[in-house]
């Protein structure tokens, strides 16, 4: 059972660990103030208490990165624009091949936590 990031990191082939770490590296940088856990024996950033209230938690699967969040909204405007990507309600699913879709991603992470930061500040 995995119970850090750094269990977490280790059970990672080369392509996962290089998705995974470098939206782990562009989160802590950018965002020091959101602390990394793992739940559910995946990395997450979870906003508040509870992360039934907002969280951004990322995976991957044998030939994809996928980000998690709360944010339905966010989740489909990414349709638009990333029209290779597969979606869930809570997910955008990237294939390793498309790096192309990085930036778009770190852009929707900005997006998910300038929408916490709003909503931090009407509770």
């Amino acid at each position: 059972m995995i119970k850090n990031k750094e269990e977490y990191l280790s059970s990672l082939n080369e392509i996962e660990l290089s998705w995974v770490n470098e939206f782990i590296d562009y989160i802590d940088t950018n965002y020091q103030f959101l602390t990394i856990t793992i739940f559910r024996q995946l990395p997450m950033y979870k906003f508040y208490d509870s992360y039934l209230k907002g969280y951004i938690l990322l995976s991957t699967n044998k030939n994809e990165f996928v980000i998690h969040t709360l944010y339905f909204d966010i989740i489909e405007n990414m349709k638009n624009i990333l029209p290779n990507a597969k979606f869930g309600k809570g997910c955008v699913k990237v294939k390793f091949k498309d790096i192309y879709a990085k930036p778009y991603l770190k852009q929707m992470i900005d997006t998910i936590i300038i929408k916490y930061k709003k909503q931090d500040l009407l509770l």
